[in-house]
């Protein structure tokens, strides 16, 4: 189900709703002149519980502007900017239960990952770390294993894989070497 409400001040409102009637998206729109609506402005998504899932900015028609992502208890679950429907900058992606964050990345202009790169098991313990380079992994990246204890190591040049990878055991120690 659709409605579109014309505001008092010029402006409309488009509201997209589940199939029980509850809201599930409600967007700043401008009409065009072929009489479509086109998202223009703050768009809130809802969770079918109710509660707010995200807001995000759109500039004629496409994703442009900070974009937040919220859960139940109505914490921050991941934040970061789109520009011209592409993700760039920083984006941030938190654990569902702690405001620790679990995985960071940046983005390039042109939404391709850019810089340094971190993931996070569960339990917050690093789980991967490196460098991506115009949306391809480049030099050293390293994983872990669940306990933070280094799992495996290998380099990157441009997104190939070079050089050797080096597997460790959970007691720290090389366990075997393979080269590329």
């Amino acid at each position: 189900l659709e409605e579109v409400i014309d505001n008092e001040d010029g402006t409309f409102t488009k509201q997209l709703f589940h199939a029980d009637y509850t809201l599930w998206v409600e967007s700043e729109v401008r009409k065009l002149p072929n009489q479509n609506y086109q998202t223009h402005g703050e768009q809130k998504t809802y969770h079918k519980d109710g509660y707010l899932e995200s807001v995000e900015t759109f500039r004629n028609g496409l994703k442009h502007g900070k974009f937040i992502s919220y859960n139940e208890k109505k914490e921050v679950t991941s934040e970061g900017e789109f520009k011209q429907d592409k993700k760039v900058g920083s984006w941030v992606y938190y654990f569902a239960l702690s405001k620790q964050i679990q995985v960071h990345e940046t983005y390039y202009d042109n939404g391709n990952l850019h810089g340094q790169y971190r993931d996070s098991h569960n339990n917050g313990e690093l789980r991967a770390r490196g460098v991506m380079k115009n949306g391809r992994m480049d030099g050293l990246w390293s994983f872990y294993y669940i306990d933070g204890t280094q799992e495996y190591q290998i380099k990157f040049d441009n997104g190939i894989p070079q050089d050797r990878l080096t597997y460790y055991g959970m007691d720290g120690k090389v366990k075997w070497e393979k080269s590329l």
